[in-house]
């Protein structure tokens, strides 16, 4: 994403909300899958409710719960705007609170609740959250994943009802033309044929990726 737009995103984040679409993004941090947020307040009029411009995800478990307490708080003091959404898009750990808003009846204007990129995979925790999502689930709930291997998973694990999981292939939506990196695609070049290859913004799962790959015989290639 070109610098005008990272302005623009930031600009979304700055609390000056209208609903008046009565599409609404509600999330945790404005790095939250910013590029879809873009797209979806430039290209579709929707609205951003962000309590925090920029905050990290990497986080212990006791800060990931407090962070959840936050959000709850954040919801209530906005609830006039998120009555006023018919379309919702939510985010991360501000997903929950909008859908606990949602069962217990406060937004009535809300057609669809839109869970943007739900993502668990552990077996552990989809045994131990699976009480609490068949609280929150309803019919209005419809949930957005990046990748086709999810959705049966979550139909097993989770008892949800397949014609509400929606599969998108995640990237950038940006409207600016990209161009293949240089120094790149020299690295690519200097790597030969015959590698497996990672890269992105994140090394979060990267120390366990290496690890995987010292026992096989394989090239892997790491851009990041």
């Amino acid at each position: 994403m070109g610098t005008d737009r990272v302005q623009s995103a930031d600009r979304l984040t700055s609390g000056g909300v209208s609903t008046k679409s009565g599409r609404l993004i509600v999330r945790h941090c404005g790095n939250a899958h910013r590029h879809i947020c873009c797209y979806l307040v430039e290209r579709h009029a929707f609205s951003d409710l962000c309590r925090y411009p920029r905050d990290p995800g990497s986080k212990s478990k006791f800060a990931h719960l407090k962070d959840a307490a936050g959000d709850l708080v954040y919801a209530l003091r906005n609830l006039r705007r998120l009555r006023a959404g018919r379309e919702i898009v939510t985010i991360g750990p501000m997903a929950w609170v909008v859908a606990l808003l949602l069962r217990l009846g406060v937004l009535p204007e809300c057609r669809h609740l839109w869970w943007l990129g739900l993502f668990i995979h552990s077996p552990r925790w989809l045994r131990i959250l699976r009480p609490a999502f068949r609280l929150l689930d309803s019919w209005r709930m419809r949930y957005i994943l990046f990748s086709e291997f999810e959705k049966p998973l979550y139909v097993s694990a989770l008892r949800f009802e397949l014609r509400r999981l929606f599969y998108i292939p995640y990237g950038n939506m940006s409207r600016d033309e990209s161009f293949p990196d240089a120094e790149v695609a020299r690295k690519l070049a200097a790597a030969g044929e015959g590698f497996f290859f990672s890269g992105g913004a994140s090394s979060r799962d990267y120390t366990a990726l290496i690890e995987v790959f010292r026992g096989l015989p394989y090239k892997l290639v790491i851009i990041c």
